[in-house]
């Protein structure tokens, strides 16, 4: 059975926020594993992805969170293990809701094509852009379409992740 990484102290961070008990994650069944599975994934640092999937969605948090990927990126950011654990303190559970897992989910550029299709314009519209008129475009959208769902709905966690579009990598908005 293939595993990936699976970060103790972020699974305990989350399990603490939400007030959640082991006990009472095995009792539900969208978790689908039971109590001693997720104690050896805690004991290993490794754990089954749907496992791992199933449990983000369960807690409302990110998977990639649960796993320490987010941590991992710190460190490869950072000039040093100083600086890596400045940016790993800024990382709170509450701002990597299950929803990033959702919106990864998509294919990449899907929402931009509907929305510029619904429209009559045609990517080859937008790939004739020039790439300041490109990068100006995509954040433009950006903002309105955050103004106009929080005049809809409140946002649900504290993240400056809230209501943002799903934005192309950043090497197919700026070519080098």
């Amino acid at each position: 059975m293939d595993t990936i990484d699976f970060s103790v102290v972020r699974f305990q961070e989350a399990v603490a926020y939400h007030k959640i008990s082991l006990r009472k994650m095995n009792i539900d069944p969208t978790v689908n594993a039971s109590d001693r599975t997720i104690r050896r994934a805690k004991k290993d640092g490794r754990i089954n992805p749907e496992i791992l999937d199933r449990l983000g969605k369960y807690l409302d948090v990110d998977p990639l969170f649960l796993s320490g990927e987010y941590d991992k990126s710190a460190t490869r950011w950072a000039k040093d293990e100083v600086e890596a654990a400045e940016i790993r303190s800024q990382f709170h559970v509450e701002d990597f809701p299950y929803i990033l897992q959702e919106k990864r989910k998509l294919e990449e550029m899907q929402y931009i094509t509907s929305l510029l299709l619904r429209n009559e314009i045609t990517i080859a519209d937008l790939e004739a852009l020039p790439e300041e008129t490109l990068i100006h475009f995509y954040l433009d959208l950006e903002r309105a379409t955050s103004k106009v769902l929080w005049q809809y709905f409140k946002p649900r966690h504290s993240s400056i992740h809230n209501y943002s579009i799903p934005m192309p990598p950043e090497d197919e908005i700026i070519s080098v």
